[in-house]
């Protein structure tokens, strides 16, 4: 074997690639799970300030992460376009 036959062989087996999609699907799944995966997927920017963390753990165990993040958007876009 030559080392342009190798480059013709695939890396991974199709059984591989099969495993690798499920894992990330069951992956990205979780992530949809999460309270504040809307907030990231809106493209809200996020503060680790430790007043802003703080907020946010008091939301979800309030049950009012939802609307937290409506309000944030909101305030978020009022910024971006007043600008």
């Amino acid at each position: 074997m030559t080392d342009q036959y190798m480059l013709w062989m695939p890396s991974l087996t199709e059984v591989q690639v099969t495993e690798i999609l499920e894992s990330i699907e069951s992956i990205e799944g979780w992530f949809r799970t999460l309270p504040y995966f809307d907030w990231v997927q809106r493209g809200l920017p996020v503060n680790f300030h430790r007043e802003s963390v703080s907020a946010a753990i008091d939301h979800v165990a309030h049950g009012t992460h939802d609307e937290h993040t409506n309000r944030t958007e909101a305030q978020y876009e009022r910024t971006l376009n007043h600008d």
